[in-house]
């Protein structure tokens, strides 16, 4: 049996510009730009070679259906795979601006960076079968059953950045560029109203592993 998996990506962007030459010496440059990003990967199995793919009836139990994952981890022969995966969507909103100057040897820039993204993990399930061959599974006899559901999430983080710079032509023959840039990201908050997002204590120390406090609150 053959899984084929296929990947479908879109990039969707608007970016705005405008240059303005306020004197002969000084120039501001600003943007703008607003783009979105998703993924979706799906498989399924396929008829390669005379395969006939088991039934849906035959995979998913009733709970599920054909849009969810199903993994078949059989040690004799490998694993099969069909179904979605987790749809993901990540959005920009990004404001830059740069004003530059020049004051005798001296070519001066300085400006700043806005940007926030959003990125949001839809929806998707999973149901995970190992078994030493396909005849058993077909009787129901299985190893092991992993069963998992995953519910759609966003989160949003902010980056701020400050820079500032100079090109100083010392002399004929020696050139200087020095600056200074601040940046600062804040962490990722959830977005959806109820679900926020939790630190996991006890993985690097000698504590039970449990649940940190809420790392942040749900926010539009």
């Amino acid at each position: 049996m053959v899984a084929i998996g296929g990947s479908v990506r879109n990039t969707d962007a608007v970016t705005l510009g405008l240059t303005i030459l306020l004197t002969p010496t000084k120039l501001n440059k600003f943007r703008l730009n607003w783009s979105r990003q998703t993924f979706d990967f799906s498989s399924q199995m396929d008829t390669f070679h005379g395969a006939v793919p088991p039934p849906a009836s035959a995979m998913y139990p009733a709970a599920y259906s054909t849009s969810d994952q199903f993994f078949f981890v059989c040690p004799s022969y490998g694993a099969i795979q069909s179904g979605n995966s987790f749809p993901n969507v990540q959005r920009q909103f990004n404001l830059a601006d740069a004003f530059s100057t020049a004051a005798g040897t001296h070519q001066i820039k300085f400006g700043g960076d806005f940007r926030h993204l959003r990125a949001t993990t839809g929806q998707s399930n999973s149901f995970t079968v190992f078994a030493d061959s396909y005849s058993n599974l077909q009787g129901g006899i299985a190893d092991t059953l992993i069963q998992s559901a995953g519910t759609s999430i966003s989160t949003r983080t902010n980056n701020y950045s400050l820079f500032g710079q100079d090109i100083w032509k010392a002399s004929g023959h020696l050139t200087l560029t020095y600056g200074l840039r601040w940046d600062i990201s804040t962490p990722p908050v959830s977005t959806t109203p109820g679900k926020p997002l939790y630190a996991v204590t006890g993985i690097f120390d000698t504590d039970p592993v449990a649940l940190a406090p809420t790392l942040c609150g749900t926010h539009g």
